[in-house]
């Protein structure tokens, strides 16, 4: 006969670690504000959450808008294909003299 180890135990009806569940206790529930002031209370909290969350969002999108134009700026322009030029040294436009056609 060979001996066999006895089976592991179960972890059945355990979370894993960083899923345990906090439990109220019955003091905290009772601890001298009513049901109205904790709500009040927390909804208080929860706007300021939302606008600090709010403001948050919007300084994360002004930095995205603000490191895309200076990407957009820093680009340099690929070449032209051969058989092109570049519109560097166009023709100044003719400067008006300020006197119309004859026939006017």
């Amino acid at each position: 006969q060979s001996y066999q180890s006895p089976p592991p135990k179960s972890n059945k009806g355990t979370l894993p670690k960083g899923n345990e569940q906090t439990q109220v206790s019955s003091n905290d529930l009772n601890s001298g504000k009513s049901r109205k002031d904790k709500l009040v209370e927390y909804e208080a909290d929860y706007l300021l959450r939302a606008q600090q969350q709010k403001v948050e969002q919007e300084k994360i999108y002004q930095e995205s808008i603000e490191d895309e134009v200076k990407s957009r700026t820093n680009t340099t322009r690929g070449s032209l294909p051969k058989g092109f030029e570049s519109n560097t040294t166009s023709e100044q436009p003719k400067i008006s003299k300020g006197t119309l056609p004859k026939g006017f």
